[in-house]
């Protein structure tokens, strides 16, 4: 993985100030989840991190539990989107692939749980360019219907980084995750 020594992932105490003395814990997963989490190549936990953000996978139905985010809207930047999406080696096993969008009559998207912009943010273009860039691993992405990614759920996400976020500067942690469940 290009840059790994800057995939430090989620922090917990990015919302730490003179104020604010809790850090920010990440979900709990129940007894059942607990048991399907996918082990991390190279990791003592089952953490996956990446630039800003973290992910924690189902080995059996390879999907993300959770993401979860750091967002500063006050060091957000512009940067292009990556082109292509790619499985995370740490995981591979534990992860679908273009198999599972490209199907016949899909209408599903690679839906980004952590969102592109969301973490394309740090001191230079640089860092912000390689942050969005590591959203584009399938680790982070599940099965939406084009119409739900293409239209409700980027109206939310736009919501929150550019209405609330970065327009006002402000520091967020953000969460997001399918639901999981056998009904």
């Amino acid at each position: 993985m290009e840059n790994e020594n800057l995939f430090q992932g989620f922090k917990h105490d990015f919302l730490v100030d003179e104020t604010v003395k809790e850090k920010v814990p990440y979900p709990v997963l129940g007894k059942s989840h607990l048991e399907d989490v996918a082990p991390v190549e190279g990791s003592t936990n089952s953490i996956i991190k990446y630039m800003n953000y973290s992910v924690q996978l189902s080995k059996s139905r390879k999907f993300l539990f959770f993401t979860a985010s750091n967002i500063d809207g006050n060091l957000f930047k512009k940067a292009s989107r990556a082109k292509s999406w790619k499985k995370d080696k740490r995981v591979k096993p534990y992860q679908w692939g273009q198999e599972l969008y490209s199907a016949n009559k899909s209408e599903f998207d690679k839906g980004h749980m952590t969102k592109r912009e969301d973490v394309q943010w740090g001191d230079t273009l640089e860092l912000a360019q390689e942050a969005a860039n590591s959203t584009f691993y399938y680790s982070n992405a599940v099965p939406q219907h084009k119409d739900l990614n293409r239209q409700i759920w980027k109206r939310l996400e736009n919501y929150i980084l550019h209405t609330e976020t970065k327009k006002k500067s402000l520091k967020i942690c953000v969460f997001t995750g399918p639901v999981l469940s056998k009904n």
